[in-house]
């Protein structure tokens, strides 16, 4: 194309003396932080003639200029701008550059103009779930009927206050996608929850997020401030959408539960009184192979610098790499990166009123508690590989119901972790099952224990700054996972907290026990001092029995 104007396809950096003409697709502002009215950009997308889509950013110190200048589905000319690498995580276009405003750029709308009109790029539900062509970092636009609409649901996510609401979205082919809202967007669905809809409820989602789980499915879930919600629109997309239902659909179903889409939480319709949580003790004891329910409170964060792995890329694999060769090699599918993908392999130790015991909290679950995914979370503390991050930290505290497998590493050992297969944390269980110690101070939820918190020694908040896996089965549960090491006293640092210094003492016992005659498995009776208030009572009786002594416990 000559003369003033160019089009999408000729925008490069070097092109700093052509105008463009573009229609306004999307225009909203960014605040600092989420709540805040401070502004930090304004963000627009428009298309041009061609139909190529392109991101315009305008920063905070020019957006006075610009704010209100832009109306969606308007055509308008720009000039003076600068062209740069499009920077954004989740991209409004696939377009390698976008516009950014300066000082002296300058905009003329155009009234009458002959300009093609495309304002949805619709995906299909059956691309959609198929994963075909469809990008999780680049937002898409979705329209279907709302068929399902759970209870909007207030949450502590990484310390901060957050809403959501879950509902499923079906085509006209009767294909269904389970999506999420958050925050400011939840209030324009949730009056649909409380109302018996007699017509259908048809949603067009622009902008959104398809996510993809671990497990193969595809969410689609609302990204921040771009997404934008239509429950109308003139379009002829949203006119035919809607044409092509009859009489004769499923009505609206509002369910007040707990969100069963949520991966990290899901109950899939449990009712606290269809669970049977065992006590803590009473795993230790019975020793059986599989799978028990557990109410408890995380009392303390065990993984320090080693609360993630890298894994294999691919899907059906996950294995945990390691570096061969100037690549990133996993020993399962035998194939090698350049780079792995950053997951969640979080040690916690949580306790009930009769013991305690760590877990291995996996990616899906973990990444639900934080509110951020590992990759997200490594990469906000580039250099604190000393201390665990303050997100993390903050699980501390927390109550909920745990589904965990017992192994045989956990039948010989103490030391070992449980691993974690499914996370609830739906009001009526916690309420029913955890009730006991919401507001307990941690370390009175430790029996056996005396005196100060588990937390890790450095203060995390100076060390980093204050600034949605596999269900599991018995046998493949740590599958591509190096197993944990126990250290011994010398090992720890003076800075370290109680829970370490716990793993420690309790390793040490079995010097002590040696020295008390019980290596030897003497049938003489031994007295061993075992006053720690690191070891609970089942751990002492499990190390008399291991050593064949009938030793009293000196309390």
């Amino acid at each position: 194309m000559t003369g003033q104007f160019i089009v999408g396809a000729q925008l490069h950096p070097q092109q700093t003396s052509k105008a463009i003409r573009l229609r306004c697709v999307r225009s909203y502002v960014v605040t600092e932080n989420r709540g805040q009215k401070q502004i930090r950009s304004q963000e627009c997308v428009f298309h041009d003639q061609e139909g190529i889509f392109i991101h315009v950013h305008i920063p905070k110190d020019i957006v006075a200029t610009y704010q209100n200048m832009f109306k969606e589905g308007k055509v308008y000319g720009i000039r003076n701008f600068l062209c740069i690498t499009n920077f954004f995580k989740y991209k409004t276009s696939t377009h390698r550059y976008m516009i950014k405003f300066k000082h002296d750029t300058v905009v003329k709308q155009y009234q009458r103009v002959n300009f093609p009109k495309t304002m949805f790029r619709f995906k299909s539900f059956p691309d959609i779930l198929s994963k075909k062509n469809v990008d999780e970092k680049v937002l898409i636009d979705v329209i279907g009927r709302v068929v399902e609409i759970y209870t909007p649901l207030d949450k502590v996510i990484a310390g901060k206050q957050t809403r959501l609401i879950d509902f499923v979205l079906e085509d006209n082919g009767k294909n269904q996608i389970k999506c999420t809202l958050w925050d400011e967007h939840v209030d324009q669905l949730s009056p649909y929850f409380h109302i018996a809809a007699s017509d259908p409820v048809i949603l067009l989602i622009q902008l959104c997020r398809a996510k993809f789980m671990d497990n193969g499915e595809v969410r689609i879930c609302s990204s921040f401030d771009a997404t934008q919600l239509f429950f109308t629109h003139s379009s002829k997309e949203f006119r035919d959408f809607k044409n092509s239902f009859t009489g004769d659909y499923t009505p609206l179903r509002c369910i007040k539960s707990g969100s069963r889409l949520d991966v990290g939480f899901p109950t899939n319709g449990l009712h606290p009184n269809d669970i049977l949580v065992t006590p803590i003790e009473d795993i230790y004891l019975k020793k059986q192979l599989g799978e028990y329910w557990v109410a408890g409170r995380i009392v303390g964060v065990e993984s320090i610098s080693d609360w993630y792995f890298i894994s294999c890329k691919t899907n059906s694999c996950k294995k945990k790499l390691a570096e061969q060769g100037g690549m990133m090699y996993c020993g399962g599918c035998k194939n090698s990166w350049h780079e792995g993908i950053v997951r969640y392999r979080l040690i916690v130790r949580v306790a009930d009123h009769t013991g305690d015991a760590p877990m291995l909290i996996w990616d899906r679950e973990c990444a639900d508690l934080v509110g951020m995914s590992a990759a997200e979370l490594k990469a906000k503390y580039p250099e604190g590989n000393n201390c665990i991050p303050p997100e993390l930290g903050r699980l501390r505290g927390m109550s909920m119901v745990f589904r965990i497998v017992m192994k045989k590493e956990q039948v010989e050992s103490y030391y070992s972790t449980f691993t974690v297969l499914r996370i609830c944390r739906d009001e009526p269980l916690v309420t029913q099952h955890c009730s006991g110690f919401l507001g307990a101070p941690s370390a009175e939820m430790v029996p056996g224990h005396v005196g100060g918190s588990l937390d890790v020694g450095c203060n995390s908040e100076q060390q980093f700054g204050s600034d949605e896996e596999k269900f599991f089965g018995v046998e493949d549960v740590s599958d591509g996972v190096e197993d944990d090491i126990t250290i011994g006293l010398d090992d720890i640092s003076e800075d370290l907290g109680d829970e370490h210094v716990a793993d420690a003492v309790k390793g040490s016992m079995v010097k002590d026990l040696v020295t008390a005659g019980g290596c030897n498995k003497t049938k003489d009776k031994g007295i061993v001092d075992l006053e720690s208030e690191h070891v609970g009572v089942p751990l002492k009786r499990s190390l008399l029995k291991e050593f064949g002594m009938s030793g009293t416990l000196v309390a």
